[in-house]
């Protein structure tokens, strides 16, 4: 039972670096944030275990880094707000020039 849950003293001293979680949360969108976070973290205790604590941190901060895709980075909520008020403004023009044209129909 002991090889599966990590001691609560030992996570904190030799735990996945700090910098890089934070980095993954910061990047990546809320549905996988946890997920890769989760995988990340067995996959640094299997290494902490096999390797050592070093290479253990090394390969979680270059596995961080190689999720960084495109399809893993959050989008900024101010351009999602943005692009709505721009296709609102679209589909006002678009509805007013067709007005203009069919105005037996309109």
């Amino acid at each position: 039972m002991n090889d599966k849950i990590p001691d609560v003293e030992k996570t904190k001293k030799d735990g996945p670096p700090r910098l890089a979680r934070c980095f993954l949360r910061w990047y990546c969108r809320p549905e996988l944030a946890e997920d890769l976070e989760g995988d990340l973290n067995e996959y640094f205790f299997r290494n902490l275990k096999k390797n050592g604590p070093v290479k253990a941190r090394i390969v979680y901060v270059v596995d961080v880094l190689k999720f960084l895709r495109l399809y893993t980075i959050r989008t900024p909520k101010l351009i999602n707000i943005i692009i709505h008020w721009i296709m609102l403004g679209s589909y006002i023009k678009t509805s007013s020039r067709n007005i203009l044209r069919h105005k037996l129909f309109s």
